[in-house]
């Protein structure tokens, strides 16, 4: 009987030391989340930015180029991360900066094209991962917010508006349903 609560003192403190193994490797994984801020990522863009257009024209092509992969580089990690409020601030800035490009640069439209294209489909992609969050069955409430309102600055004020009134649908139908039972 002795040795069988040793057993189970042994146990216990193996267990003991696995929490806080746990615990310890949860913090760094948090520490590891939270370490690339949305404040982070603006200054990144803003140090890309500080060149000036007019001072790259012998370059503007290759500039754009590389521009154009860090940023495109930057939009996939964040939406494989599924960080989509920071994904959808780096497509905000990207397509001010293009428009901006595209009236200094006029000349130069096949260059900005592919990019125009690719932040073109950035935009839809992020408007379907927020649809696809905002229609799922177990959305919390701000859940649902955080994607309205990304649908509702990606320009998509009508559907933002109609999963909006199916989600009240659903919620007043899961009243009723209640209430009958």
């Amino acid at each position: 009987m002795i040795r069988i609560f040793e057993e189970v003192g042994g146990i216990e403190n193996e267990i003991m030391k696995m929490e806080n193994h746990v615990s310890t490797q949860k913090i760094l994984v948090e520490e590891l989340i939270n370490s690339i801020h949305p404040e982070t990522i603006l200054e990144k863009m803003e140090n890309m930015k500080d060149e000036c257009v007019e001072d790259l024209d012998p370059d503007f092509p290759s500039w754009l180029e590389t521009r154009m992969q860090n940023i495109l580089e930057m939009i996939d990690i964040l939406m494989s991360e599924h960080r989509m409020e920071e994904a959808l601030i780096v497509l905000e800035k990207e397509s001010q900066a293009l428009q901006n490009l595209q009236k200094e640069k006029d000349c130069l439209l096949s260059t900005i094209s592919p990019f125009a294209s690719a932040i073109s489909h950035w935009r839809c992609r992020l408007t379907e991962q927020f649809a696809s969050l905002a229609l799922h069955k177990r959305v919390t409430w701000p859940e649902l917010h955080n994607a309205l309102f990304g649908l509702i600055r990606l320009g998509e004020n009508h559907r933002a508006s109609t999963i909006l009134l199916n989600f009240f649908h659903l919620q007043l139908q899961n009243s009723v349903d209640e209430l009958k039972v």
